[in-house]
């Protein structure tokens, strides 16, 4: 398993049970009412990439939100769903973009 750690800094002072509910007051943030991570938050797109482009096929990551009082352990898993229906669009980023800083060392 991937293991993955955000600090969530502007809710540090909520109860961990609590996490959730407060949440829901920011449209922003990533854990969904049910206390999953959001599929269309940033760190689902983070964790679905190191998932999919690690060398050794791990399928899965918990992940961590880290407040003061302790956190919240959330486990991801690999979503071959969301690779299958992006893989032009990232092939493309992939030659137009990050290939072209490589080789003009931008």
């Amino acid at each position: 398993m991937l293991v993955g750690v955000k600090r969530l800094y502007r809710l540090r002072h909520v109860d961990p049970e609590d996490l959730v509910d407060e949440g829901k007051k920011d449209v922003a943030f990533c854990l969904a009412p049910e206390g999953t991570l959001k599929t269309s938050h940033k760190y689902y797109y983070q964790v679905q990439t190191q998932l999919h482009l690690n060398p050794y096929r791990i399928d899965g990551c918990y992940f961590f939100l880290f407040i003061e009082n302790g956190g919240r352990l959330i486990i991801v898993s690999k979503d071959d769903e969301l690779l299958n229906k992006n893989i032009e669009k990232l092939t493309k980023f992939s030659k137009d973009v990050i290939l072209q800083r490589i080789l003009l060392d931008d």
